[in-house]
């Protein structure tokens, strides 16, 4: 999207026209994608295409922004 010459809201409804343009869930899955999963899961995505490994919902759960704190009893 960032090649295209578009703003990222117009690259983002030019892809995807009937979804609704939210900044902050844009940011958070482009932040997921570049900086919290490794070249190589990002390839192996891509690979997948859109089988159930290869789509977003999957993509995004094994690649969470946040780590799960563990709970400690005090």
């Amino acid at each position: 999207m960032g090649r295209s010459g578009l703003s990222q809201e117009d690259a983002f409804h030019e892809a995807f026209p009937d979804h609704p343009w939210v900044r902050r869930a844009f940011q958070d899955n482009k932040k997921q994608w570049l900086q919290v999963a490794s070249a190589n899961v990002r390839a192996e995505a891509v690979k997948a295409g859109r089988t159930c490994e290869g789509l977003w919902r999957w993509f995004s759960r094994q690649n969470p922004i946040t780590k799960k704190k563990d709970l400690v009893c005090l």
